[in-house]
């Protein structure tokens, strides 16, 4: 098992004293239940260094480890759930992602912003962990299958959409542009 100790964390090349490249933090997850084998896709880390030409660092966190996750939460600005196949409810997965979740309202509501991502599972985690633990899925086959966003009224008023370019919007509204792997 693969564990990513802090003291990595403060190793992070400093320019001029100041480091303004976000760092954010990916969650692990279970390869196989029970082994502690844990991965992440690299996919992920690549989206995360790429991201808006920020050159983000991307820090792995180890669902299944020794790691201090509060203290980890105060070197990231912020997380990544990413998507997977393990249990919304019972998985380590799930109980790091609800820690952090928590950290970040607890953050939020002191005033700092700490944004958080979830991508397919992740998204659905997301979802089940603000519904009070409720599922709120049904039964859907969406393979393969390519549909526009249908965006709610407050999008515009969102952090993640608000500054996004009109033609842009008009694509994701209008056109079958959007990946969808659901059942």
């Amino acid at each position: 098992m693969f564990i990513f100790e802090k003291y990595l964390l403060l190793m992070i090349p400093l320019v001029n004293g100041l480091n303004d490249r976000p760092i954010i933090g990916i969650l692990s997850q279970e390869l196989i239940p029970g082994l502690e084998v844990t991965y992440i896709a690299s996919s992920y880390v690549k989206w995360i260094e790429a991201a808006g030409g920020f050159s983000a660092r991307a820090v792995p966190i180890i669902v299944d480890s020794n790691q201090d996750f509060e203290e980890l939460f105060q070197y990231i600005n912020g997380l990544l759930i990413p998507g997977g196949g393990v249990s919304l409810d019972t998985s380590p997965y799930s109980r790091v992602a609800k820690l952090m979740m928590d950290l970040a309202m607890t953050s939020y509501e002191s005033g700092d912003y700490f944004p958080i991502w979830g991508t397919c599972l992740g998204f659905e985690l997301l979802a089940f962990l603000t519904n009070d633990k409720l599922p709120n899925l049904i039964r859907c086959e969406a393979d393969d299958l390519a549909l526009p966003l249908v965006p709610t009224q407050e999008f515009e008023n969102s952090r993640v959409l608000q500054e996004a370019d009109s033609y842009l919007l008009d694509v994701l509204a209008n056109q079958n542009v959007t990946a969808n792997y659901h059942y």
